[in-house]
């Protein structure tokens, strides 16, 4: 009796622990999945002009939501375990770190091209996630990640309301309001959720030394979150303003299918039980072997999904390159897992760096005589150099 019980108890365990890996799963792929769905309504609704203009907007929004976060949530994440008095205000003291940037942030968006209405509201739209953000981790601390998935969706199927409801009203200004009622409502939601659990006060504060202490980690964290992204931001001044739309599109599925590839990869290069190159070299090859079929049904959702919904029939050299993009970054994680564990992040930003110095000089010509096809072909070129590097890399400190 005993052992049945026990087995019920492991079985119980196992079924739990994998809800809640779907879960953090879906609570990392829905902001894309909220993006793409609220993309393919603009797209059919008011033109891929509309969205292309928008687009720019919202890709620096983004960027600037990760600055002022500035590592906060792993650094909370990291202490709150610890139980010693001053917890609490060093988490208070990483929070309110980057509130800093958002001031600075605002006075970037004035130089952009954007007009000043738009600044007003990407302001309010970075403040309100800054409070959001801050709260994220505590989803995590305290097992609320279906409470944060609940909101997600509740708050992008408001946005899809009320675009399908209130057409006559659109305007880039109506859209920027609308994301920012969300925010401001999961906001809202997660201050509710919390408010006896945490004390968060906000407070703009100089923290010199935490952000000396954390630099190092945001850097890390940038330089992968610009080298994503450096090639979109320069498609907005590039290429055409439907154009544009369709690139940033079909970029957010390939890094969403980059970061499903992620997931089915992490249980075997998170179990690097030596640091060795030929090891390494050996996992790389099995993820490979074992993940080509995923690549090869990704590579063709990638498209099924921009033909379907947004239009776009992409030529056989995108086929290609989308394909070589997914499956040079399956090949790389081992190789870069391997540096984080040998404590070699240094290697690593040095390379991000690389790749995007190259590609901030490179991809303007390219985009300027070869449009989204060639940005594709070049972004496959520099994914295979990346892995070479990385390899390379391993090879010379393993």
């Amino acid at each position: 009796m005993n052992i049945l019980h026990s087995n019920t108890d492991t079985e119980y365990q196992s079924k739990k622990k994998i809800g809640w890996k779907i879960i953090s799963f879906s609570n990392a792929a829905i902001p894309s999945i909220s993006i793409l769905t609220i993309a393919a309504i603009v797209f059919y609704e008011f033109g891929a002009f509309a969205w292309g203009t928008f687009a720019s907007e919202f890709l620096w929004l983004n960027i600037a939501s990760k600055v002022v976060n500035y590592g906060s949530k792993e650094f909370i994440l990291s202490t709150a375990g610890d139980n010693s008095e001053e917890t609490g205000e060093r988490i208070n003291e990483s929070i309110n770190a980057g509130m800093i940037f958002i001031p600075a942030f605002f006075f970037v968006f004035l130089i952009l091209p954007f007009g000043l209405t738009h600044v007003i509201w990407l302001t309010i739209w970075l403040a309100t996630k800054y409070i959001y953000q801050s709260y994220e981790p505590f989803y995590t601390l305290y097992k609320k990640k279906h409470q944060q998935l609940v909101g997600e969706i509740l708050s992008t199927l408001f946005i899809i309301s009320v675009l399908l409801i209130a057409t006559r009203n659109f305007s880039i200004i109506y859209l920027l309001q609308l994301f920012s009622i969300a925010e401001i409502t999961k906001t809202t939601v997660a201050i509710f959720h919390f408010r006896r659990l945490i004390r968060i006060h906000f407070y703009p504060i100089f923290n010199l030394t935490y952000l000396k202490n954390n630099f190092f980690s945001f850097a890390i964290f940038f330089s992968i979150l610009l080298k994503t992204r450096i090639d979109q931001l320069i498609a907005t001044y590039c290429l055409p303003t439907e154009t544009v739309a369709v690139y940033q599109i079909m970029m957010t599925l390939v890094l969403l299918s980059q970061s499903i590839l992620y997931s089915l990869s992490y249980s075997k290069i998170s179990k690097l039980y030596t640091l060795t190159y030929d090891y390494i070299s050996e996992v790389s090859n099995k993820i490979i072997l074992q993940g080509i079929i995923a690549v090869i049904l990704l590579t063709l959702l990638v498209l099924g999904i921009s033909y379907t919904f947004y239009a776009f029939e992409a030529g056989e050299a995108v086929v290609i390159a989308i394909f070589i993009i997914l499956l040079s970054h399956i090949y790389s994680l081992s190789y870069v897992y391997a540096l984080y564990k040998a404590k070699e992040e240094k290697s690593v930003i040095q390379i991000n760096v690389i790749m995007i110095v190259i590609t901030a000089l490179s991809m303007p010509l390219i985009m300027h005589k070869y449009e989204m096809t060639g940005s594709f072909i070049f972004l496959a070129g520099m994914h295979i150099a990346q892995a070479i590097l990385l390899k390379a890399r391993v090879k010379q400190y393993l």
